[in-house]
């Protein structure tokens, strides 16, 4: 495959991808005005994505080693903050939000990591906070375009990056 192909696919990935996010949106609201309850909804999410995961547009770093220095120099240049003060104690929103992407990002990446090995480096943070992390990414990247856009971006950024090594 040549990169003009491979931009093809990522484009049709791409397209798929925000297609199904709102086809799950549509049916959470129909869930939630036929009076389901929000496990159910939670469930569409999750399925939502453990595809989105497993897809190729998310997998085109192929043998490439992706490890948290990379992820962590992406998040800080696209957010202009300092690892230290993304990984520090600090509970602004400056920080938490690029926490948190991060966070998110590290376990689409690496799924083999375990949560406490993401804590340990965000300065020992424990597993809990790695995942509320990760929920809240996931939460808002169902409604949110910001954080979307920012995905968006990230994804792209980590993409140029690996192909630059």
């Amino acid at each position: 495959m040549n990169l003009r192909d491979i931009k093809k696919e990522l484009s049709h990935h791409k397209q798929l991808l925000t297609s199904m996010g709102i086809y799950i949106n549509e049916c959470e609201t129909r869930l939630k005005k036929n009076g389901y309850m929000h496990e159910k909804i939670i469930q569409l999410r999750e399925k939502h994505n453990i595809e989105h995961q497993n897809n190729q547009y998310m997998r085109l770093a192929n043998g490439h080693e992706i490890t948290f220095d990379l992820l962590m120099d992406v998040v800080s240049f696209y957010y202009q903050q300092e690892p230290e003060l993304i990984k520090g104690p600090c509970r602004k929103r400056k920080y938490v939000t690029p926490r948190h992407m991060f966070a998110y990002l590290s376990k689409q990446y690496m799924p083999n990591i375990a949560l406490i090995e993401i804590g340990a480096y965000l300065c020992g943070r424990d597993h809990s906070s790695v995942i509320h992390g990760r929920q809240n990414i996931q939460n808002f990247l169902g409604f949110d375009k910001k954080t979307q856009r920012d995905y968006s971006c990230i994804i792209q950024l980590i993409n140029a990056k690996i192909k630059q090594e």
